[in-house]
């Protein structure tokens, strides 16, 4: 027996589907507990609803919202060209999976980024603008102080304390996703988590014959159709060159979590306007 406990109780129920409900109210804002001799939250169950209602992106061919979201954004963006301001829109499609935000507070354990109004999966512009900026740095791109600005200040040592940093030229947008991205339910399986437990007295030696203890956590998944709608706005000259550099960086070195695992990277392709 589960009951799902807080504010939103009297509205949802454990096992009815509700695909267009926001996934970081119904993740983040109820718990689903079991009732079995103790009170537990009942991981398994709320990512298996998040999983079964695609994290609130629509029920199948059904996305009126998210399509309305995405036309909303294009056109936004599109006025902005008649003042001046360079636009380029890229759709990011995993391949095949991606996780973002795992450190994100979680009754999951494991955390998944989630849209702050829609509660659909995204990526943050500032961990976008992060890869293409480490990607800018390996390969010595001589304009990426226009594209990426400085720190300044205490970041940059006590020779720069005064400094103010410089503004970087380009603007880069939070992710949402272009159609519906298929959400899929993975397992990591760490062996040593006695040892790495922290605030034991008495942590045990890392052994190969602990218990694993499998972690589960959402990813989403890449399709032809679906991804990831990017947008970066600036100047035109510097917009183009930040678009190329996103495009290698998620090619070349993946953005996310467990990168070393083969998650996290995605291809790009330009989205007409």
């Amino acid at each position: 027996m589960a009951d799902i406990v807080g504010p939103l109780a009297r509205v949802l129920q454990p096992d009815q589907p509700r695909p267009s409900a926001n996934a970081l109210l119904t993740l983040r804002r109820c718990a689903l507990v079991k009732r079995a001799g103790s009170w537990e939250i009942d991981k398994e169950r709320l990512l298996a609803a998040a999983v079964r209602d695609g994290l609130g992106q629509g029920d199948g061919g059904d996305d009126t919202l998210l399509a309305a979201v995405r036309q909303r954004r294009i056109a936004a963006l599109a006025s902005l060209t008649t003042s001046g301001v360079a636009v380029t829109a890229l759709r990011l499609v995993p391949e095949p999976f991606v996780v973002t935000g795992v450190g994100e507070e979680s009754l999951t354990e494991v955390g998944l980024t989630l849209h702050g109004t829609y509660g659909w999966p995204a990526v943050r512009g500032s961990t976008l603008k992060g890869v293409a900026h480490a990607y800018a740095r390996q390969t010595d791109a001589p304009d990426r102080t226009e594209i990426f600005g400085t720190a300044g200040g205490d970041d940059q040592g006590d020779a720069h304390r005064d400094d103010p940093g410089k503004q970087g030229g380009v603007l880069f947008l939070d992710a949402v996703p272009y159609r519906p991205l298929p959400v899929r339910q993975h397992v990591m399986t760490p062996h040593l988590r006695e040892y790495y437990e922290p605030g034991s007295a008495d942590r045990a030696v890392p052994a190969e014959y602990h218990n694993p203890a499998p972690v589960p956590f959402l990813a989403i998944e890449g399709d032809d159709d679906g991804g990831l709608l990017v947008t970066l706005a600036g100047p035109a000259e510097l917009v183009a060159r930040a678009a190329t550099l996103l495009r290698a960086a998620v090619q070349e070195i993946g953005l996310g979590a467990k990168t070393s695992a083969g998650y996290g990277y995605l291809r790009a392709e330009e989205v007409p306007l």
